[in-house]
């Protein structure tokens, strides 16, 4: 998938979801899809964020609609900020991606 210039590599069962934070202006640092364990049971998706800047702008976006199964890792000196979650939210937070995307102002040239 393209990350500005450049092509990287993600899990698919994410990809739809970075493309949606990106274009909210959300910026990742590195990601997996979660499954299912073999004890049937969800692994957890998670998101990482490369500054407190845009973990916190992901942290506004979904704070209404988060759930109890959400684990948040703030950033701790030198690493990055994270969020994990059951694979089974990603079509909740690609929604509120593109709530956002369609509910900011339009910009002056």
């Amino acid at each position: 998938m393209l990350y500005g210039r450049r092509t990287i590599q993600v899990d698919a069962g994410i990809a739809t979801l970075l493309a949606a934070l990106w274009a909210a202006g959300i910026h990742t640092m590195y990601s997996c899809q979660g499954g299912q364990l073999s004890g049937g049971d969800d692994d957890l998706a998670y998101i990482a964020f490369p500054n407190d800047w845009d973990f916190e702008l992901f942290t506004e976006l979904v704070f209404a609609t988060t759930r109890a199964a959400w684990e948040w890792a703030p950033r701790t000196e030198p690493g990055p900020s994270a969020v994990y979650f059951p694979p089974s939210d990603i079509p909740l937070i690609i929604a509120m991606c593109t709530w956002r995307i369609r509910s900011a102002p339009p910009t002056t040239s």
